[in-house]
């Protein structure tokens, strides 16, 4: 009896030993790869000069990002590099394992906004000064701390849709464009289809229309929550260990692998149905035959509130559109 106890013993050491030796294996060497911590404000810069004021005024919730719904600065780059080039893309969202909800506010590439270290100008040209740049400057629009970034890049983008089998879209109407990476030109037929990584970023990136951004950051949040629903059977760490080595060098995010597993345990049933698109109210503008857009002041001050209310743990009413 007692040699039988100690097998049972040692066969379940072994199984512990083999998840915790996979687990810090994929915490410290795949997550490793793209984990970037954000970089050191460099001292004397543009950007030191402002952090202490700026750090002073913005919102800062109490609890740390592991206690409570946390925010993620989501930045699409057009560059291959993730060191420069503008942010393509710019969205911000609120994810609450508690509720299993997230909420998501794109930032049109064009706002006209005061950019951290500088003067006022396109929110896309603020990553010119790097990702920290970009962090503070939608941090002062938004008058709240973001607590993790996530960058991909184009390439990045592609492989990621075409990692999970690509993502099934309702396309809103027929698109011909030429895509401005390989030259290839794509019409996409209106109507719900299959889209490739390529089409996908073409779909997403389409703004030769009337409504210009505003259409496009439309397109934008449907392809990132047809990510969402085809993405559930890749949450656990396994799958994510695959798709992160397949990224490689074309993502990188600070966020706590900590508040990641908790995120993919919590929020594994979680589909586009959960997440709430907060609107933002804006118009375009020209200043010396430059076009810009400019957030509606109501508006965002309605969303500031929203999102200060949503990681104090609330449950504000979706704003009106």
């Amino acid at each position: 009896m007692a040699k039988k106890v100690l097998k049972v013993f040692i066969f379940l050491f072994i199984v512990a030993a083999l998840c915790v030796a996979s687990y810090l294996a994929f915490r410290y060497f795949v997550y490793g790869e793209v984990y970037k911590a954000r970089p050191s404000i460099v001292k004397g810069s543009l950007l030191d000069k402002i952090q202490k004021e700026h750090d002073e005024n913005i919102y800062k919730p109490s609890e740390s990002a592991s206690q409570r719904p946390y925010s993620v600065l989501l930045v699409g780059l057009d560059e291959k590099s993730l060191k420069s080039g503008r942010s393509d893309t710019l969205m911000v969202a609120i994810v609450d394992p508690k509720t299993k909800s997230v909420n998501l506010l794109s930032i049109p590439r064009d706002t006209y906004v005061k950019i951290a270290g500088k003067g006022m100008d396109k929110i896309t040209h603020a990553h010119n000064g790097g990702i920290n740049a970009t962090i503070m400057t939608v941090e002062d629009f938004l008058d709240t701390k973001i607590d993790y970034y996530a960058q991909i890049n184009f390439n990045g983008f592609q492989d990621l849709v075409d990692d999970i089998g690509g993502v099934t879209v309702d396309v809103e109407k027929t698109l011909t464009f030429k895509d401005r990476i390989t030259g290839t030109h794509f019409t996409l037929y209106q109507g719900e289809q299959r889209l490739t990584g390529i089409q996908a970023l073409n779909y997403a990136r389409f703004r030769g229309d009337a409504e210009g951004d505003f259409g496009r950051n439309r397109r934008q949040q449907q392809v990132v929550k047809a990510i969402i629903d085809e993405s559930m059977s890749f949450r656990n760490i396994t799958k994510v260990n695959s798709l992160l080595k397949d990224l490689g060098d074309n993502v990188a995010t600070d966020m706590d692998f900590n508040v990641l597993a908790k995120t993919l345990t919590k929020m594994k049933n979680v589909s586009s149905k959960d997440v709430y698109s907060i609107p933002l109210k804006a118009a375009p503008m020209s200043i010396d035959g430059v076009s810009y857009v400019k957030a509606n002041d109501d508006s965002l001050k309605k969303v500031k509130s929203y999102i200060k209310d949503v990681l104090k743990g609330k449950k504000p009413k979706h704003i009106e559109e």
